[in-house]
């Protein structure tokens, strides 16, 4: 049985997402038609989905997470906190 999870975005992680990640047209039209609430962008979406947005967004962390120091950017820690918050235990 596949398990649905809600996930919520800042403003700041639901636009990297939709602008700096490279998601499936079915993926980045879940996150653009997430609904608005107090506490963020929510949505709900399958185990399997949030890991491949996760693997996703460490696929971009690679590519302009760390500057020549190889310290977190902006970006950077956005990602991390979405590779956080789409890990399902």
């Amino acid at each position: 049985m596949t398990r649905r999870v809600l996930v919520r975005l800042t403003e700041a992680e639901r636009e990297l997402l939709l602008t700096q990640v490279d998601l499936p047209p079915r993926l980045r039209s879940m996150v653009a038609s997430a609904q608005h609430g107090v506490r963020g962008w929510g949505f709900t979406l399958s185990d399997q989905d949030a890991a491949e947005i996760r693997d996703r967004c460490g696929d971009r962390l690679t590519a302009i997470g760390f500057d020549h120091d190889s310290s977190p950017t902006k970006g950077g820690l956005l990602l991390e906190s979405m590779i956080d918050k789409f890990f399902v235990s």
